[in-house]
């Protein structure tokens, strides 16, 4: 099929909670309009889950950290500000 021009088959994501609900609403819309022959299946669990997703096959492609892909080919997509949230009232202690 693929030779034909026709994109077939299926799409395995491992996902983390978070990027289920920020990044996917906006990415799998527009990928299935591109390719509507590819089913996109959504496996959403813990960074260790899915490191062994990819390892053993369940998964094609996994959405991590840099710092949980660990041993796996790892292409950055996006830098994530780390922020640090508290009340308005919190004063951190000096040394």
């Amino acid at each position: 099929a693929q030779i034909n021009g026709m994109h077939k088959g299926v799409l395995r994501l491992g996902v983390f909670n978070s990027a289920c609900v920020t990044w996917l609403p906006q990415l799998v819309p527009q990928f299935q309009l591109d390719f509507p022959g590819i089913d996109v299946q959504i496996y959403q669990g813990s960074y260790a889950d899915i490191c062994a997703w990819v390892k053993n096959g369940t998964a094609e492609i996994g959405f991590l950290s840099n710092s949980s892909a660990l041993d796996l080919d790892f292409e950055p997509l996006y830098d994530d500000e780390l922020v640090c949230i508290a009340p308005a009232s919190y004063r951190p202690a000096r040394p």
